[in-house]
This record gives C-alpha cells, sequence and structure tokens, in this order.
C-alpha cells in the first residue's frame, strides 16, 4: 500500500470518518486530510495521538522503509 493511502485505510478500518478523526486530533478535516494524502505530516504529539487511536504504530503509517522491508503483515 502506499504512504498516501495508509492513513485513509486504517482510519476506515477503525470505522472512523475523517471528520470524527480529525475532531480527535484537534485539527481540521481539511488538516487531516493533507495528512492521509502525505502532502503535510503531523506533528510527534499527532502522530503519538494517531498510535493512540487507530491502535498502530507511526511507523506503519509514515515510513516506507517498515513497508519495503515486509512490516507487520498481522496488523489490524
Amino acid at each position: 500500500m502506499k504512504k498516501e493511502g495508509r492513513l485513509a485505510d486504517y482510519r476506515k478500518r477503525a470505522g472512523l470518518t475523517q471528520v470524527q478523526l480529525a475532531k480527535q486530533l484537534g485539527v481540521s478535516q481539511q488538516t487531516l486530510s493533507s495528512y492521509e494524502r502525505a502532502v503535510t505530516t503531523p506533528k510527534p504529539y499527532q502522530m503519538q495521538r494517531l498510535e493512540e487511536i487507530l491502535g498502530i504504530s507511526k511507523e506503519i503509517l509514515f515510513h516506507d522503509e517498515f513497508h519495503k522491508e515486509g512490516g507487520n503483515k498481522n496488523v489490524l
């Protein structure tokens, strides 16, 4: 899966809309959309919050190296 689609995919798996997740992160829906499209990157405290909400690590969401090496195929 491309980096651009990971956050959206895991958000949908968690049953959340962009508006719901954005509210939990304390950002606008537009900001969350820019994270999902990899236009901008969340701040460290927002990444930590994403880990808590979605139950996955920031490496899974945002780092290509994790996926190139095979990563954790048993996530969620």
